[in-house]
């Protein structure tokens, strides 16, 4: 939606995402990266994200849905993508045309990219070419058995692979539940089964498409790129803090040069609006619906335009939330409503309608980040910087320093 009526939109500095891609490329060293950018680029902007991210050094990209990869596709993005998830048989017959990988774990999953492979290479002849086999990855479950295949499951599942003659094993990997949690043995655990999986099932099973061809194998996440150097492998598949938030910020590597490589990484995006108006309210008067706090003063209020369907929850009333506006920290003095809050600015009358009010973001010496708000909300930054609706327009700068 581009809103242009409305002053409520999101700058989204590219210049800070590609500093953030060279900087978790430098802090992996020779694995590559397959930068994350399902859910919109973790509501940043696929395109946008994604054209910087390959420039800047990033191998791969990947997303959750066949959607999202045609989008890219369509706006002339070719670089290799990932679809982490397997597809259902539609899906999986447009994931072929539009030169997706597959992620594949199950016998049905497989049969139908066989078949959609054969449909489409028929009607790339006489007219054109195709490679003789489809290179796919498959996932398996190490534990947090969300999807992939078992390793029970993993013998039959190459078999099927190689019997479909039109399908290549050319990447293996697994996901990790716990990573962010540096004392948790678990990490370990699921990386232990993944080697065991892929030496004693994958490495024995003549499955690749020429002798000697090296399979890609990745586990790592951003916390496991971070923190886990051993999972690094030959690729890491990072999201979060590409977006500039460490999936877990009060822990550290113990390399001084790692640590001066991940404060480079910084938050990408700022949320901005402007004071829609304002007005004084006598002490005792409460705000918003419900009229749930009485003002402690006589106080200058201010409307600003945006609200929970943007993406404020309406738990940070209740938690404490400021806005930046003149550089200082506002509270929402009232309940969140669908499209606007009010903010208590005391007795400071200089605050006027057209002024910038930072809802994420710096303004002067003052910032507000989405950690903090998943701090008060006790849920973790993705889901913040997701949550910001549609209808917020985004504003990308580049090249602005």
């Amino acid at each position: 939606m581009n809103n242009i009526f409305r002053n409520n939109w999101l700058e989204v500095d590219l210049d800070v995402y590609a500093q953030n891609v060279r900087a978790l490329k430098s802090l992996i060293g020779n694995s590559r990266l397959c930068a994350v950018v399902k859910a919109d680029a973790y509501g940043h902007g696929a395109v946008e994200i994604s054209a910087v991210a390959l420039k800047n050094g990033a191998d791969m990209l990947a997303v959750a849905l066949v959607e999202e990869g045609i989008v890219l596709r369509e706006n002339g993005i070719m670089a290799p993508i990932l679809l982490l998830s397997e597809p259902e048989r539609e899906g999986i017959r447009e994931a072929v045309n539009h030169n997706l990988i597959l992620t594949l774990y199950t016998g049905n999953g497989v049969k139908a990219t066989a078949e959609a492979y054969r449909a489409f290479a028929d009607t790339k002849k006489p007219c054109g070419t195709v490679d003789t086999a489809l290179g796919v990855h498959v996932k398996i479950d190490t534990g947090m058995h969300r999807v992939g295949v078992s390793e029970r499951g993993l013998p039959d599942l190459l078999d099927v692979i190689s019997s479909s003659g039109v399908l290549k094993l050319v990447g293996f990997w697994s996901h990790l539940a716990v990573a962010d949690d540096l004392d948790n043995p678990f990490t370990e655990l699921q990386l232990k089964r993944f080697y065991e999986a892929y030496e004693r099932i994958v490495l024995r099973h003549e499955i690749k498409a020429k002798p000697g061809e090296k399979v890609l194998l990745h586990i790592a996440n951003s916390a496991g790129a971070i923190y886990h150097k051993d999972t690094r492998l030959d690729m890491v598949r990072s999201g979060i803090a590409l977006y500039g938030y460490l999936p877990s910020p009060s822990c550290q590597p113990e390399s001084k040069s790692e640590q001066d490589i991940l404060s480079l990484i910084k938050p990408v995006l700022s949320w901005k609006t402007k004071v829609h108006l304002t007005r004084v309210v006598k002490k005792g008067d409460a705000l918003s619906y419900g009229l749930l706090r009485p003002l402690e003063e006589d106080s200058l209020v201010a409307v600003i335009p945006a609200g929970y369907h943007d993406g404020i929850s309406r738990a940070l009333f209740r938690v404490g939330c400021d806005v930046l506006i003149g550089g200082k920290r506002r509270p929402i003095a009232g309940q969140v409503t669908m499209d606007q809050i009010i903010v208590d600015c005391g007795r400071d009358g200089d605050v006027m309608p057209g002024d910038e009010a930072v809802i994420l973001g710096k303004q002067g010496n003052e910032e507000i980040t989405a950690q903090e708000w998943a701090e008060k909300l006790d849920t973790i930054s993705y889901e913040i910087v997701c949550g910001i609706g549609p209808r917020v327009p985004r504003l990308y700068l580049q090249g602005s320093r």
